[in-house]
């Protein structure tokens, strides 16, 4: 019996992994023409401010294109969302450290200080919000799918660092995130900044003080 409850546990959740997977390819699939191209997959991506999306929009397409027709038929699409949903999964629960099935932006905040990132509450309510598409504040594991099939990322830190360094999210109107730095940046950039002044201010203390040596020189 329990095994039949574990296999039926499964089954549901194939069940909604595959909704989730037929709700995105319809959504990436702009003009209903029953296949997502290189061009829908980077219109996506530019949405939502990734860097080099037309770039990373052709190695999704060339990895999964079998048939070398330059665009995703529902097979391929779903081969290449089977082939990375667990890996993905491994990232929304590294995520999702409390277990509530959604992220927040403490989440954010939690695992970028795991990371060494230093992050703003502003900008984790940001990267919450690129994600976010019920406006619930929170993101579920449908709207992370979504998000890291347009953002592809091999590990939890690169997709961190994809969002430190490219971050644009959608309110009406595109607007940039700052770059923020790590601890370990912050403090070499503030050493880096006082070897600069104080450079700066022996060059002018030497300008100023120059002649006047000069002067004293001539008239010993």
């Amino acid at each position: 019996m329990e095994s039949d409850g574990a296999a039926t546990a499964a089954d549901v959740s194939r069940s909604v992994s595959m909704d989730h997977f037929q709700r995105l390819f319809a959504k990436l699939d702009k003009n209903g023409d029953g296949f997502v191209s290189v061009e829908e997959l980077h219109e996506e991506m530019r949405r939502v401010g990734v860097v080099c999306g037309d770039e990373k929009a052709r190695v999704i397409v060339a990895n999964s294109d079998r048939n070398e027709d330059g665009r995703l038929d529902y097979e391929e699409f779903l081969s290449y969302m089977m082939e990375r949903e667990q890996k993905w999964k491994i990232d929304f629960q590294t995520l999702d450290k409390s277990n509530r099935g959604a992220i927040d932006q403490e989440d954010i905040i939690n695992v970028c200080k795991e990371l060494g990132v230093v992050i703003s509450r502003t900008n984790a309510k940001r990267i919450i919000q690129m994600m976010d598409e019920d406006s619930s504040m929170t993101v579920d594991w449908g709207e992370f799918l979504h998000h890291v099939i347009i953002n592809p990322a091999e590990n939890i830190g690169e997709l961190v660092s994809s969002w430190k360094h490219t971050l644009v999210f959608d309110v009406g109107e595109s607007r940039s995130m700052p770059i923020e730095l790590t601890q370990e940046e912050a403090d070499l950039s503030a050493w880096r900044n006082f070897i600069l002044a104080a450079g700066v201010a022996d060059a002018v203390s030497r300008t100023v003080t120059a002649p006047i040596d000069r002067l004293k020189t001539q008239l010993q």
